[in-house]
């Protein structure tokens, strides 16, 4: 029994988590559930720490919110004091739609039926639809999860623009509540009263939810309160020890509520969809610089400039790049700045260079090292031609594979700590290569 009430909590924990997020400046983004929203900053409970204080952060590194009902706060809209309170207030209404946003901005009520890596399948007006990932924005699902398909703040504009038309829809297509829609779903795989079982009720959820106080605290209060017994008066000395006890209190936990989001008792993760799209801009703008340096058109100053920009995007100028021949059936590797520096000479030998590029595409999603940092791969394919006198002297096309790191970082800004994350390039290999 304690096992299947065991199973069911977590369940919910995850839900709520993966439901209540809050989108950051510098790409990060945290399972939080907001619980009050001034003009300067949000007091929120990292739901990712079981025993999570009450956080702040100023309203200025903050992009975008989810509750756990699927509804969504922009706060570069300025929104207003009613939206703020029905925002943390959340509601118990479950809906019988989801919602997709493309990235030209058409709303569409559908039903999800299966999803993969790249397309949605849905049910759309009596007919099946296939919704490729890459065509869309943002959707919300009947459960009130939701997922974004690029960087907050680049859809943030479709996010304010098709709000109200999000919410019409979704507030016309609402069933029964979430709470009897969970009990019909986990009825059959517990018949023990979970909800009373348990502290973590949705009513329970909500109450906490509006009520909590923008400090931390160390032991909130949880599921119905508790009646206090009646103690006999202490003594003076007694008074003024507990007085300095909580003074001493108050002030450790104002101190924890202004966390960076670093600290150690808060966890903020990377948004692995925003930066994988991210990566692959990155490996889009490092085949540019090549094309500019190998350009026989280029000015010297003009080429060493894409040289210095090509390596800033590698994690550091230790990256190596591998190196193949066609003819001679070789390779070498060479560190970045040598072999864009080499690519600089060998254009000064044709006549002509042409250099293109195709496929560029995920070899593997960002996976978490044991460093903290993520790990993936995009490939691409290189094609390099060099004529001399308009005949083609020596062309190979070769695939390559880069490293690509996303990482966590900290600057000081303006005398103030900034962190956050982003994405960089690192070694890139030879897949096959073959002569032209």
């Amino acid at each position: 029994m304690k096992k299947i009430i065991l199973f069911v909590f977590l369940s919910f924990q995850f839900n709520i988590s993966a439901q209540n997020m809050i989108y950051l400046s510098g790409g990060s983004k945290i399972a939080g559930k907001i619980t009050d929203i001034t003009s300067e900053k949000i007091a929120y409970k990292n739901l990712a720490n079981p025993n999570s204080p009450i956080y702040e952060k100023p309203i200025s590194n903050v992009k975008v919110a989810f509750n756990e009902s699927g509804d969504y706060l922009v706060f570069s809209d300025n929104p207003s004091e009613g939206d703020k309170a029905n925002f943390i207030k959340g509601t118990n209404t479950a809906h019988s739609v989801d919602v997709v946003v493309d990235r030209e901005g058409k709303v569409s009520p559908v039903s999800i039926t299966d999803e993969n890596e790249t397309d949605i399948a849905a049910n759309e007006n009596g007919g099946p639809v296939k919704l490729p990932k890459s065509d869309l924005a943002f959707l919300i699902r009947k459960s009130g999860s939701h997922q974004l398909f690029s960087d907050p703040e680049a859809i943030s504009p479709l996010l304010s623009a098709e709000k109200s038309k999000v919410a019409e829809i979704r507030s016309n297509a609402k069933t029964a509540t979430k709470k009897e829609s969970s009990e019909k779903e986990v009825a059959p795989k517990a018949e023990t009263p979970v909800a009373e079982s348990t502290p973590t009720s949705d009513n329970t959820a909500k109450d906490s939810s509006v009520s909590a106080p923008t400090k931390a605290v160390s032991a909130p209060t949880k599921g119905k309160k508790a009646k206090t017994a009646v103690k006999p008066k202490a003594s003076e000395a007694e008074a003024a020890n507990q007085k300095d006890q909580s003074i001493a209190t108050n002030q450790s936990e104002a101190t924890s509520t202004n966390k960076l989001p670093h600290d150690e008792n808060e966890v903020v993760m990377p948004d692995l969809a925003a930066f994988g799209a991210k990566a692959l801009e990155k490996t889009q703008e490092f085949t540019r610089y090549i094309q500019t340096i190998t350009s026989v058109n280029t000015d010297k100053e003009a080429a060493n400039k894409s040289v210095d920009m090509a390596c800033g995007l590698f994690l550091d100028e230790n990256a190596r790049v591998e190196v193949s021949n066609a003819i001679k059936g070789t390779k070498n590797k060479y560190k970045i700045r040598d072999y864009l520096n080499r690519l600089l000479i060998k254009s000064g030998q044709y006549d002509k260079v042409q250099v293109e590029y195709a496929n560029i595409s995920y070899a593997s999603k960002f996976k978490k090292g044991a460093d903290g940092n993520y790990y993936g791969s995009v490939t691409f394919v290189q094609k390099f031609q060099g004529f001399i006198d308009g005949n083609l002297v020596y062309g190979d096309q070769t695939k390559r594979s880069v490293t690509v790191i996303l990482k966590h970082y900290e600057k000081a800004v303006e005398g103030q700590n900034v962190s956050g994350w982003d994405v960089f390039l690192d070694d890139v290999g030879v897949v096959e290569t073959k002569k032209l």
